[in-house]
């Protein structure tokens, strides 16, 4: 049966990030630890006697689509029904609009001003989708490679203009080269950073995980090694 790591939660809130450190921002300066408890333990609540025993209904049903529209598993409808009169959606929105203004500790980082820096790889597919789809559909793929419908060339939103429209700044590259000078430059601003680096259609650079398929074996991380728990 899951339990909702509440402990975790509390640490992470509470030393790590600092109670009071949230209290120093005026909005947030009626939060306090007794706040945190209070949503931590409804939340885990919630999951575990609410969502959790939709995992059976979720794997034996599954969704489905009719002429009518997508039918959920048994509990969905009701599970969600109760997480919006409970007001969950509403959790970090102003009080003036309905919400409870807790302060949004795993919002976005443009919200706390991480210094973060992505990069996207940007290949024109759902390219890891591609490789599941050539694998076992004999090197065929469906609606994984992106291509302008006039020109047949490759096609991709521009995720550099996503990031600015979001107050992110954002800087496109298409050469090797540049890929360092733009990292660093990202890291030089202290603020959320975002780099579209643009490589081919075919490429898909290496990471730190893998997919484990059967009847493929599993392919070495490009990055690091594999976790084998003992």
């Amino acid at each position: 049966m899951y339990r909702a790591p509440v402990k975790d939660l509390r640490f992470v809130l509470d030393e790590l990030l600092g109670t009071e450190q949230l209290r120093a921002c005026p909005e947030f300066s009626e939060y306090s630890s007794e706040t945190n408890d209070a949503v931590l333990g409804e939340a885990a609540r919630f999951a575990e006697m609410v969502l959790e025993p939709l995992c059976k209904s979720g794997d034996r049903e599954g969704a489905h689509w009719t002429p009518d529209g997508v039918t959920m598993p048994e509990g969905f409808k009701e599970a969600y029904q109760q997480f919006c009169d409970n007001g969950w959606p509403a959790l970090r929105s102003k009080a003036e609009f309905g919400g409870q203004n807790v302060p949004s500790v795993l919002g976005t980082a443009v919200e706390y001003d991480i210094p973060a820096v992505w990069v996207v790889w940007n290949n024109h597919a759902y390219a890891s989708i591609r490789g599941l789809q050539r694998g076992y559909l004999g090197g065929r793929e469906l609606a994984t490679d992106f291509k302008h419908p006039q020109t047949g060339a490759p096609y991709n939103p521009g995720f550099a203009a996503m990031a600015r429209s979001a107050g992110v700044a954002g800087v496109t590259i298409d050469r090797p080269a540049d890929l360092a000078d733009a990292v660093r430059a990202g890291i030089a601003t202290g603020k959320p950073y975002l780099i579209d680096a643009m490589i081919g259609a075919d490429q898909n650079p290496g990471g730190a995980g893998v997919w484990e398929l059967p009847g493929h074996g599993v392919s070495a991380p490009v990055i690091g090694g594999r976790y084998q728990p003992s």
